[in-house]
């Protein structure tokens, strides 16, 4: 290989980290301009034919149907959770959960955060959990951190388990030319049985790094953002800690196992508050004081570090019936054979695209973007919405 050869063959992320991350241009800019820049660099150099060049493209544009409907989808119910009033509830019921900082970011980065990333995905966990960390007192710096570090092992999945199911596929199939042929008849024959195999090698993995993650979170907190900038005060709650990391990973790996790798950040999520905030309620493997000593509010007055409180319009189960009824419309979609056929039986696909072997299909009714549509169309009439909070969401 020449050194021209791999030039051409880093293009999509050299020209995407320059762009990007160093000329800081927006990815509606950036994208298409790396776009043109790969192109380019495959015709000129490694001589490809530009109708399978036009071909890819359709393909790819075709291909991210599916991603993208899930991405309108995960920003159409936030919104809808948003301006209903049902995220002010939401919040609300975490800030009476416990007054222990440690024990709130736990709570909303590690299990709420880890729903977020299962049924949203695209780093909304970080944009929806670091602010509420604002809203109860957490410095902005501190929110953002432990928001990200808090993102680390749920993300594997992502949104319906689009990494393994949609990014993985993509990766070994690309162009119609499967590349990885032996493994997948080792496991079935097909790309699924394959991404189940290597679903349970992540989330396995995940017991041990993944259980670990609340107990960084919390010294990282304490450690660099506390008054006393002390690690111990962080490992005061190792107990706590490290059962809210096992009471997600255990509970992702059995849904792993048996349902498949779209569930495992959703329902871990979801069994793990479950478990996680009775035990903070009452307080148990807590220490006896709650901590919140930032070093950042120092220079704050009183006024300044009161949390403004919202008043609720919904109740707890109301406003978190939307994801409730979408995390059950998942697992039926994926579980119930004679309702999965019946979605599947609505695929869209696309073959011979411009006359080459390259194709493409679109699951219309088994994505699970039409869900979160479904499941906002019920947000309308549970929070009875009215049109012009339909028209912001």
């Amino acid at each position: 290989m020449t050194f021209l050869q791999l030039l051409a063959s880093l293009t999509p992320i050299i020209s995407v980290m320059v762009f990007l991350v160093l000329m800081r241009l927006p990815a509606s800019k950036a994208m298409p301009i790396s776009m043109i820049a790969t192109g380019l660099a495959a015709i000129f150099i490694w001589q490809m034919d530009t109708t399978l060049l036009a071909a890819s493209v359709v393909e790819g544009l075709l291909s991210a149907l599916t991603p993208l409907t899930i991405i309108f989808g995960a920003v159409f119910l936030l919104n809808t959770l948003k301006y209903s009033g049902a995220m002010d509830t939401i919040r609300s019921g975490f800030t009476n959960i416990s007054a222990d900082a440690r024990v709130q970011v736990v709570i909303i980065c590690w299990l709420f955060g880890s729903f977020i990333e299962g049924s949203a995905g695209f780093g909304t966990p970080a944009a929806i959990g670091a602010p509420l960390l604002v809203l109860l007192g957490v410095p902005p710096i501190a929110a953002a951190v432990v928001a990200l570090i808090g993102d680390s092992t749920a993300v594997s999945f992502g949104a319906i388990g689009l990494p393994v199911l949609f990014g993985m596929e993509q990766g070994l199939t690309e162009g119609g030319v499967n590349m990885a042929a032996a493994q997948f008849a080792e496991h079935g024959g097909t790309f699924v049985g394959y991404a189940q195999f290597i679903a349970k090698h992540m989330i396995t993995i995940d017991l041990i790094t993944g259980s670990l993650i609340p107990l960084v979170m919390v010294c990282v907190l304490t450690g660099f953002f506390g008054r006393n900038k002390s690690i111990k005060e962080g490992l005061q709650i190792w107990k706590f800690a490290l059962f809210a990391g096992f009471a997600f990973t255990v509970p992702a790996w059995l849904i792993n196992y048996f349902a498949g790798p779209e569930f495992p950040s959703v329902i871990g999520s979801l069994v793990g508050m479950a478990l996680v905030i009775p035990v903070a309620r009452k307080g148990w493997l807590l220490p006896s004081q709650p901590w919140c000593d930032f070093s950042e509010n120092d220079n704050k007055s009183e006024e300044e570090l009161t949390i403004n409180e919202t008043p609720v319009k919904f109740s707890q189960i109301a406003a978190w019936s939307p994801y409730i009824i979408m995390a059950a419309l998942l697992v039926l979609s994926r579980v119930v054979g004679p309702f999965k056929s019946w979605l599947t039986s609505f695929n869209v696909s696309w073959t011979g695209l411009l006359g080459t072997e390259l194709k493409a299909g679109f699951a219309t009714f088994y994505a699970p973007g039409i869900f979160f549509v479904a499941v906002c169309l019920f947000g309308f009439v549970l929070f009875k919405m009215k049109p012009k909070a339909m028209k912001q969401s």
